[in-house]
């Protein structure tokens, strides 16, 4: 049971990462809490039994996960300030346009 639920983790975060780089962010969401139900579970279950080196690199795939999250929140923040700054340059031309 643990092997299938490891390789079911695993999967999590295989279908989170294309829905992340398909830029489907709904599914991100719905994958995401689905990943964290099923690992809750997974470590109730199985408790100190887990195969911590397989849960190593669980977690090292969710770091790498969350640091190109990070990365993708700030670059479309960066955008948005961007689009404010440009938005707010055109009202300014246009108040003193002729």
């Amino acid at each position: 049971m643990s092997t299938d639920t490891l390789a079911t983790l695993h999967q999590d975060l295989a279908t989170l990462r294309r829905a992340l780089d398909e830029g489907d962010y709904g599914r991100a969401g719905d994958v995401l809490a689905w990943h964290d139900q099923r690992l809750r579970e997974y470590i109730d279950t199985v408790g100190l039994q887990a195969p911590m080196q397989a849960l190593r690199e669980l977690l090292q795939l969710q770091h790498r996960l969350q640091d190109d999250m990070l990365a993708a929140r700030d670059a479309a923040a960066a955008g948005l300030r961007g689009l404010r700054q440009s938005d707010q340059a055109s009202r300014r031309y246009r108040e003193v346009a002729p």
